[in-house]
């Protein structure tokens, strides 16, 4: 069997697992365009979104209006009547667990029971945080003249937020949960402890033997078994909160859209496809290959270069090429992904990626609309898009709306 074809089938067998094993009730010189070409009528065109409208909503709206943009995401409620006199929809944009650093109470523990603040945001398993956000939501959910509301952040924390902070939640909002749904708290953490410890002790150099095969890292993983339950439980809490949003935005009568990790990313950060597909109106895959601005929260090129350099990795270069094909291996990417050195890999991965993850998230049956949201300063903006309408999405967005927003989608039409 083919490296590639060992690999795809490994992530399939990874993906029934955790599906089958969920089972708890209560779980800056391009050209301008001046707009986009008439669309034709034996073919649905890709809707267009924009993240953003600027300093100058009404302004900025009819010109996106003009360009052939259908959709604005994150407007501020002050401006939704400017947007839709342009035009367009306009969608709110929320949050999930967000909280300050100093909320020791609510926040994500990893497994010392440091305290661990990740991208603005504490426990997923916090009452507290939960019930905070729900009232949140349906303050917005009472927004005349919009057409949904877009949920950001409903996860738990990513690689690219640190290892530390990646490796959580051990706090007590998230063992009196796994208590709740009847998981096995004490093998969660027990072989976590052991997958961190192992991870831990070779950063500093070569990937740990034991994980550097996809043979020899099913055998070992295959002996802690709460690794997978670890990223079963995040999925549990997840989904859980998703349903509970899904009941304000929808019982008010509006759509409901999510901005979620990449296909092979989202398992990380317990974000279910098969789930949300079937619950969101729109699925939006934050698909940024080149995203410039650390820490890159979500962005492929920086959850990648994360992966890569568990606690920043060694400084031989030889072993930081081992730990980057180790996580390109992990990810299904090393076909798609030719670069071989972290810091390039960092800076920018190929278009192609793009079109692969898009194809990933286009496999899941629902009903859900998909139009993944790419980097606006893409500098092969006309491929990336192309890649993303060619692997079947309803639509694409761009992040984040800029003054000089026309030079950088000019090229894609």
């Amino acid at each position: 069997m083919k490296r590639r074809d060992f690999l795809a089938a490994s992530s399939v067998l990874a993906a029934v697992w955790a599906a089958g094993h969920g089972g708890t009730a209560a779980e800056e010189n391009a050209p301008v365009a001046v707009g986009f070409p008439p669309p034709d009528p034996a073919k649905r065109r890709p809707k267009r979104w924009m993240y953003g409208c600027g300093s100058d909503p009404e302004r900025n709206a009819r010109e996106m209006n003009d360009f052939g943009i259908d959709a604005v995401v994150g407007v501020p409620r002050d401006a939704v009547d400017k947007v839709t006199a342009a035009g367009l929809e306009a969608w709110l944009c929320g949050g999930a667990f967000g909280t300050a650093e100093t909320d020791e109470a609510n926040l994500a523990r990893d497994l010392d029971g440091t305290p661990r603040y990740w991208f603005g945001s504490g426990s997923p398993n916090s009452l507290t945080l939960r019930d905070r956000c729900l009232k949140n939501y349906e303050g917005m959910a009472g927004t005349p003249g919009i057409t949904g509301i877009f949920v950001d952040g409903c996860r738990f924390a990513s690689p690219a937020s640190g290892w530390d902070a990646f490796l959580t939640d051990f706090s007590e909002h998230s063992r009196k949960k796994a208590e709740a749904i009847g998981m096995d708290w004490e093998v969660m953490t027990r072989d976590m402890r052991t997958l961190r410890d192992l991870l831990r002790a070779a950063s500093a150099g070569e990937p740990p033997a034991s994980l550097k095969s996809p043979l020899h890292a099913v055998e070992t993983l295959s002996r802690l078994p709460g690794v997978a339950l670890w990223l079963r439980f995040r999925r549990v809490c997840i989904n859980e909160h998703f349903r509970a949003l899904a009941e304000v935005i929808k019982g008010a009568g509006l759509k409901m859209g999510v901005y979620i990790f990449a296909p092979s990313l989202a398992p990380l950060v317990g974000q279910d496809y098969a789930e949300l597909m079937a619950l969101a109106d729109v699925v939006s895959p934050m698909l940024y290959r080149n995203y410039a601005e650390a820490p890159g929260i979500a962005c492929l090129n920086w959850e990648l270069a994360a992966l890569a350099s568990p606690w920043d990795g060694p400084s031989d270069s030889s072993a930081r090429q081992a730990w980057l094909e180790l996580a390109l291996d992990l990810l299904n990417w090393s076909e798609t992904v030719p670069e071989r050195d972290l810091e390039r890999a960092r800076a920018a991965l190929p278009s192609s990626l793009v079109g692969l993850e898009t194809e990933r998230a286009r496999k899941v049956p629902g009903t859900a609309e998909l139009a993944p949201i790419i980097n606006i300063e893409d500098d092969a903006m006309g491929d990336t898009v192309a890649a993303v309408e060619q692997a079947g999405a309803d639509g694409v967005g761009w992040f984040l709306f800029r003054d000089d927003w026309k030079k950088w989608l000019g090229p894609a039409f």
